[in-house]
Order: C-alpha cells, then sequence, then structure tokens
C-alpha cells in the first residue's frame, strides 16, 4: 500500500493537539480530526492543507511507502472559469476548483479551495507556501 503524503499534513495552529473532551459528538469530531476539509470531497487546491509525512519507504508494518503523488506546489486546476492555458486549450475548469462554488458533493459545503489558482499541472506558489507553513511534522526553516 502507498499513501499520497504530499497535502494531508494539516498542521499549523489549526492542528488539534490532543483528543477532545466534549461530550457532544459534534464538538468532539471537529475538535479532534486532523484532515480540516469542510467536506471530504474537496481535492481541488484545499486551504488550510499541508505537507505531511515525507516519503519514506515501509514507513510501518502493512505500508509500503509514503510518496508524494501530486508534488506540493503544483495547481490541482485553475480557479476562474473562462481562462485559457495557452499551452494546452483543452483544459476544462473544474468548479470544484473555484473557491466561491458549493461541493458538488455535498452543496451544504463550500468546495474549500484556494483562490487565484492557476491551471493543473502549473507552479501554484501561494499554495506551496501554504503547505509548507502547514506542514506536519513541520520543516524547520
Amino acid at each position: 500500500m502507498l499513501i499520497d503524503t504530499s497535502r494531508n499534513g494539516w498542521g499549523g495552529t489549526a492542528r488539534p493537539t490532543m483528543v477532545s473532551s466534549s461530550n457532544s459528538l459534534e464538538i468532539y469530531v471537529n475538535d479532534s480530526k486532523l484532515d480540516r476539509r469542510p467536506h471530504r470531497g474537496g481535492w481541488c487546491n484545499q486551504a488550510g492543507a499541508g505537507i505531511g509525512e515525507r516519503p519514506t519507504a515501509a514507513p510501518v508494518s502493512g505500508i509500503d511507502a509514503y510518496v508524494w503523488v501530486k508534488p506540493p506546489g503544483e495547481s490541482d486546476g485553475v480557479a476562474t472559469a473562462g481562462v485559457i492555458d495557452p499551452t494546452d486549450p483543452a483544459k476544462q475548469f473544474d468548479a470544484m476548483c473555484d473557491p466561491n462554488a458549493q461541493n458538488r458533493y455535498n452543496t451544504a459545503y463550500p468546495t474549500n479551495a484556494l483562490a487565484g489558482a492557476p491551471h493543473a499541472g502549473r507552479w501554484f506558489s501561494s499554495q506551496f507556501a501554504m503547505l509548507v507553513r502547514n506542514a506536519y511534522p513541520a520543516i524547520a526553516p
């Protein structure tokens, strides 16, 4: 089994340091969860994400490797409809990358996508800075 850890760090100040002691199920879950996406279906340039475990072979029993399948800083898709990629005009806009849209899998939640994202595969410097800032384990300065 391989686990992509390139964007699952969810660190920074939003990372819980302990399990919640609340008796309310909703508060307990929200205070304790490490994945801070509003909905698990959010996938495009997620705000708050961080670099996770570094690529490692056989980190624990049953796991073959932690890998970075999606390089940190590589955009998942363009944030604004109508922007044409000059080297690949066939690339399409996906509303899941629009920070002002609702999640297609459950419209009660936002997409949680970052604004200003370029087309998929393009360098996204502000996303890279956020991923480094929110890395868990932290990346030493």
